[in-house]
């Protein structure tokens, strides 16, 4: 039980940033699965683009269609996460505390490994980078303007040919 001035806050505080979350969850879980299953959206999400005159490769959903379906998984569990820490908070639940304690350290644990990946594969990651927009270069340089000029840089290390660079990679950033 939560006694006290202090501990109501604290318990107003949890449940008020995990209702956040779970809204938060909700949205991104719902916008996701609409843009997967609605049949229209890619040609509406077309007509906008058109209107913006954006690049019109933009507006081709299928490219996208696998991180559509990863955002629907972490609409859900974000969703999931806020739910249990909205309930447990606001019910003092100890079950659904420590649910909800235990997915968000397992899922700290995760973003700890990744970020170790991350820093000991940095090198390897740059390298396959800079393959893909060297191909991705020479298959269609248009692609590549827009982060040019936006960057004022060439995009990587190695200047491609065709571009005239005005600064270094070290200086753009």
């Amino acid at each position: 039980m939560v006694y006290g001035c202090g501990n109501s806050v604290i318990k107003f505080l949890v449940f008020a940033l995990n209702l956040l979350i779970c809204l938060g969850g909700a949205v991104i879980l719902g916008v996701s699965l609409w843009a997967n299953l609605d049949k229209n959206f890619s040609s509406n999400i077309g007509e906008f683009i058109e209107k913006t005159k954006l690049p019109s490769d933009y507006a081709d959903l299928g490219k996208y269609q696998a991180s559509l379906w990863v955002l629907v998984g972490v609409g859900a569990l974000l969703f999931l996460v806020g739910f249990l820490g909205c309930c447990g908070a606001a019910c003092e639940n100890t079950l659904l505390l420590t649910l909800f304690f235990i997915i968000v350290l397992i899922l700290a644990v995760i973003e700890l490994g990744a970020a170790i990946f991350a820093v000991t594969n940095k090198d390897d990651f740059y390298n396959k980078i800079d393959n893909v927009l060297e191909k991705g270069y020479e298959q269609d340089k248009t692609q590549f303007v827009i982060i040019q000029d936006a960057f004022t840089c060439c995009g990587t290390p190695k200047h491609p040919e065709g571009y005239n660079c005005t600064t270094t990679q070290q200086e753009a950033q």
